[in-house]
């Protein structure tokens, strides 16, 4: 069961040590999703009214003959591996982006940039072109180097200094902040065990370490699961707009994600019927599903016990839940992308708004 941490961790990633097979194929299949809105009647239950006349999204399936072990997109790339242990990365229409492999690939991209290692054994950043764009800092080589985050990475030098830098390859100070002898997140800060809510406008704490988990804010709300066990929608200070555990009995605390600009998923300890809210906490639709994600521009992924898809903010199945495996939904040009699994063979989905 999906669990959301929300401690912001930039890691360090070592080698990858994963087995695959590489070159592309093209074969394009597509299918039609209808309109089946979901409304919510005056009564908090869901509306049965739904027309399934017209199509809501167009999707086309673009199979590759790629592995992937790793199911993420980023920047409109996403790493695929090899039989001889060495690593690319694609574009989304299934070209690669170097013509030469790496033997590395730290963490795939982040705000434009990844970190590769090449068969030389040389280590820099790289543009989703495949372009060397900082290769050394200070004139020195780049040994290990970190995702980007709000413009500036974590590296370790070839003499084993470790310095921050930008994404001009400058040095400058780390991103990471602390209050006391706690770390900080955005909205809130911990001790690596609970959470209490934080300005970090002007650096001081909102409350007690009271929660045991704490996600980010959207606007000014946030979910949170207090000591007693119950999932809250607060506001920015603490203040709670509703107790979901006593709305929603049998909800699962463990098994939350951050909250979108409009709506959110809860879920539930039998992994059935998932619901979702509304950033009042009111029901926008009953789904069949055992897992929500969280929703990034109107989708999230979706379970059904070991079958993925996704589903959009009004629970109709967009991408049908029947895919041994699924990537992060990738919003890009007026679209939407995802890879998925079907046995063996990983496919590029593109997800278009119909007529």
């Amino acid at each position: 069961m999906k669990k959301s941490f929300c401690l912001f961790i930039c890691a360090l990633f070592t080698v990858i040590t994963l087995i695959g097979c590489g070159n592309t194929t093209s074969d394009k299949d597509n299918v039609n999703v209808g309109n089946s809105d979901t409304k919510v009647a005056d009564n908090g239950q869901v509306s049965a009214d739904k027309d399934k006349t017209v199509p809501k999204y167009n999707l086309s399936f673009e199979k590759t003959e790629f592995s992937i072990s790793n199911p993420y997109i980023s920047d409109g790339v996403f790493v695929v591996n090899f039989d001889d242990k060495t690593y690319n990365f694609s574009d989304l229409s299934g070209k690669l982006i170097s013509k030469d492999n790496y033997l590395d690939v730290v963490a795939g991209f982040s705000e434009g940039y990844a970190f590769v290692v090449d068969k030389d054994k040389k280590g820099y950043y790289i543009d989703n072109k495949g372009k060397k764009v900082i290769e050394t800092v200070k004139g020195e080589k780049i040994k290990v180097g970190d995702i980007f985050v709000k413009g500036v990475a974590k590296v370790f030098l070839s003499s084993n200094k470790e310095v921050s830098i930008d994404k001009s390859g400058k040095i400058c100070p780390p991103v990471e902040k602390k209050y006391k002898e706690y770390s900080v997140a955005g909205n809130y800060y911990t001790d690596n065990k609970n959470y209490g809510l934080f300005d970090e406008k002007n650096n001081k704490a909102l409350t007690k370490l009271i929660y045991k988990n704490v996600t980010r804010f959207a606007g000014n709300k946030a979910l949170v699961v207090d000591m007693n066990d119950n999932l809250l929608l607060i506001y920015v200070k603490g203040d709670v707009i509703v107790n979901l555990s006593e709305k929603f009995p049998n909800i699962d605390t463990e098994d939350i994600d951050d909250i979108s600009k409009d709506c959110f998923a809860v879920n539930f300890k039998d992994d059935t019927n998932s619901k979702i809210l509304d950033l009042s906490g009111n029901v926008i639709a009953e789904t069949e599903f055992s897992h929500i994600g969280k929703f990034e521009d109107g989708f999230a992924i979706c379970e059904k016990g070991d079958k993925f898809g996704c589903t959009d903010k009004n629970g109709n199945e967009v991408i049908a839940t029947k895919y041994s495996n699924i990537s992060n939904i990738y919003a890009e040009n007026n679209m939407h992308f995802a890879l998925v699994q079907d046995g063996e063979v990983w496919s590029i989905c593109t997800i278009k708004s119909g007529k």
